[in-house]
């Protein structure tokens, strides 16, 4: 598999691997993002590995070509993210700032975002709002003068192990569908449909003692384009990923190598491909007193 087919695939596998169910959360997000003891914030940028005789050293900021990477997370006491970061690359200036809102009698119940520009002006709306079995059911994304910009409706069967997540468009037309399968709280698929009812693409997942085992990702034909397995270290952070593409063909191996704090976290990971040293990670984390 060429280097730039691998790159793409990476950044599709990390895309659907973000893809969560959205029923009522079990875990606070600093159990989803496997962070231990009382974390306050934290703060992540990304750097080009460079091989220095038989070390691995930072070196210019990271600029993928899709996305951006340096954030600063700040959670709560209870372990609920409340302001989301983005920051530029290589320096301390922010592009957007995402405040949540959370429910005072149910601490996990997020019910708005505000999304902030670097001006400190809002850019966005977004208000949750729930059924009565405490379930979000509608989403609704608006401008910062309250024009509808998305609507997300979501609906459950099968005591809340089907959910259907159905995506509007400001004028009411459906976009795209997403269905997830849960087995319990795992999701073990999600499949997304278009504005016709045609699937384009779905991902299965297995799991094993309440981490993702494997991952197959199948085109809208049914095929599958890929298979990746995961192994972890003792905290439960990845620490290999490999697999086949859709001919059979091991697709490169991805590895990562921690180093971490008093508290398990870790605070600088080198990710490598093929053994190659490719971005480093260093954090920053602050915990509540």
């Amino acid at each position: 598999m060429t280097l730039h087919k691998y790159i793409n695939l990476f950044a599709t596998t990390l895309l659907l691997l973000a893809t969560a169910a959205c029923g009522n959360k079990a875990t606070t997000d600093l159990e989803d993002e496997n962070l231990h003891g009382k974390v306050k914030s934290v703060t992540e940028r990304q750097y080009m590995a460079v091989q220095q005789f038989d070390k691995v050293v930072k070196g210019d900021p990271y600029r993928p070509e899709e996305g951006d990477w340096d954030v600063r997370k700040t959670y709560n006491e209870k372990g609920y993210m409340i302001e989301y970061l983005q920051l530029a690359i290589g320096d301390n200036d922010t592009i957007t700032v995402t405040s949540r809102v959370f429910d005072s009698i149910v601490p996990s119940r997020k019910l708005l975002e505000i999304t902030d520009n670097e001006k400190g002006e809002v850019i966005r709306y977004e208000v949750t709002k729930y059924n009565k079995d405490g379930k979000p059911d509608t989403i609704a994304t608006t401008d910062p003068f309250g024009t509808l910009q998305q609507m997300v409706l979501i609906d459950y069967e099968h005591r809340g192990q089907k959910e259907t997540k159905s995506y509007y468009s400001n004028n009411g037309n459906l976009r795209y569908k997403q269905i997830t399968i849960l087995d319990g709280e795992y999701p073990i698929s999600v499949t997304n449909y278009d504005s016709e009812g045609h699937m384009i693409g779905c991902r299965r997942d297995l799991w094993k003692k309440g981490l993702r085992d494997s991952t197959a990702f199948f085109d809208e034909h049914g095929r599958c384009l890929s298979r990746i397995g995961f192994d972890y270290d003792p905290y439960g952070n990845i620490v290999n990923q490999h697999g086949t593409d859709e001919n059979g063909d091991p697709i490169k191996v991805e590895t990562y190598e921690y180093e971490y704090d008093e508290q398990n976290n870790w605070i600088r990971c080198v990710f490598r491909v093929e053994g190659k040293p490719y971005y480093v990670t260093e954090r920053t984390i602050e915990y509540y007193q």
